[in-house]
């Protein structure tokens, strides 16, 4: 356990700290601070962040892709004091805890909560076939307790394959918790065809063991017009579900899709070559009140480096407009480029997201849209801060919290917050 004090939590004091992209609308109010450097105390208590969730006690919670005691990853929270000025590190789990990894190793899709605390994700290595697993984490009053729900390459010929996207649920565009009993959705790689694969998860007569269901698999024609590889999901009050996948569709860039009383309708197909298009849709989708989906492109768009899309769903008559062309005039030094780690959104309709690489400080960068584009953060990797952030969540205030991959006190990664 360490606890990251007042002299220990950096502030980001980069030249870069607010940068404006010369838009719009003003820059919002943001303090921007480093909350956890990995591995900084020699403990390798875990690498490589992958995402972190905030949650209504305050504290926040994360998985790492790699170190712990086996080096198989981590699930790890930190708490904050009543001021929010000091954050202890608490690690909730250690993967391939178990013989033979029966708990399962390297998380690297994030989690999810439920209204009673318990928190869900997904491994990818491991478990009782070596393919990965869904599990639920229970606090308990000093230590939790793992339950694996679902070891994945149980289906005959592994049809059901290996996780790749986070776990989602009804309400879950909407913001709503978990609520531990009805079904949960992903998508998952698909050794039988490695087209992808859509499916469901729902609790059993056994509380502890949950039955699958294969609900799609992609590519189901010739080159692929219903899309190829899911990479991104997410579902409506109803439980229709809805997501991208990275490429195939009509022009083998892309597709928006909906998945709704067992039938697959392709919403929309990108088209690289296209300067009123994206290709190639990454990260993870938002959606606001009205129904519409929000998300981004790494490549196409006016200067060919990616987009911030909206899409307003409506069959195959759905509507895509381009809200952000990422690096205008070819200076990608302003805002970044092709981004691959997908947008959130407050209560206000805000649209956030980050951008791996380029920005000023070369670290990449936090946006947002409001209206107007505008770079909040721009990371540089240098006095301690992350860089290469590759996750964001936003609270109930409006605070930011993401990952960056590398960077930090040992290049190991670290947990920041952008403070309203």
């Amino acid at each position: 356990m360490k606890t990251v004090g007042p002299f220990n939590r950096l502030r980001l004091s980069c030249a870069a700290a607010l940068v404006l992209a010369g838009l719009s609308t003003p820059a919002s109010a943001y303090t921007a601070a480093t909350l956890y450097s990995f591995c900084d105390d020699g403990s390798c208590t875990g690498v490589q962040p992958i995402n972190v969730i905030p949650t209504p006690s305050g504290t926040l919670y994360g998985v790492t892709e790699g170190g712990g005691d086996k080096n198989f990853g981590t699930v790890f929270a930190l708490v904050p004091n009543a001021k929010r000025t000091q954050w202890t590190y608490k690690q909730a789990w250690s993967f391939c805890s178990q013989s033979d990894c029966a708990d399962g190793g390297a998380p690297d899709s994030g989690l999810i909560a439920d209204s009673e605390g318990n928190l869900y994700g997904t491994t990818s290595q491991g478990g009782g076939h070596g393919h990965g697993t869904v599990f639920r984490l229970t606090p308990k009053k000093k230590k939790w307790k793992l339950t694996v729900l679902y070891d994945f390459c149980s289906l005959t010929g592994c049809a059901d394959g290996s996780p790749n996207i986070r776990l989602t649920y009804a309400g879950a565009a909407a913001g709503a918790p978990f609520d531990g009993k009805s079904p949960l959705y992903a998508g998952a790689n698909y050794p039988a065809s490695s087209h992808g694969a859509l499916f469901s998860l729902t609790p059993g007569a056994k509380k502890d063991k949950w039955g699958v269901a294969l609900l799609y698999t992609f590519c189901q024609k010739k080159n692929c017009p219903d899309g190829d590889q899911v990479a991104a999901l997410t579902a409506d009050a109803s439980g229709n579900l809805f997501g991208t996948t990275s490429s195939g569709g009509a022009k083998n860039m892309g597709t928006v899709f909906e998945y709704s009383g067992g039938v697959l309708t392709t919403l929309h197909s990108f088209c690289s070559s296209c300067t009123n298009d994206g290709s190639f849709p990454q990260g993870q989708i938002a959606a606001d009140t009205a129904g519409n989906l929000y998300g981004l492109t790494s490549g196409g768009g006016e200067n060919g480096h990616g987009i911030i899309y909206r899409l307003a769903p409506n069959g195959t008559k759905s509507t895509l407009s381009i809200l952000y062309s990422f690096c205008p005039n070819g200076d990608c030094d302003t805002d970044g480029s092709n981004p691959i780690t997908g947008v959130v959104m407050d209560a206000g309709g805000n649209l956030f997201g980050t951008e791996e690489s380029d920005g000023t400080t070369k670290g990449g960068t936090v946006f947002e849209w409001n209206g107007g584009f505008q770079v909040l953060h721009a990371f540089c990797g240098c006095g301690g801060e992350g860089d290469s952030p590759i996750s964001l969540s936003v609270d109930g205030a409006g605070n930011l919290y993401g990952t960056d991959l590398f960077g930090g006190n040992t290049d190991n990664g670290t947990v920041f917050e952008l403070a309203k």
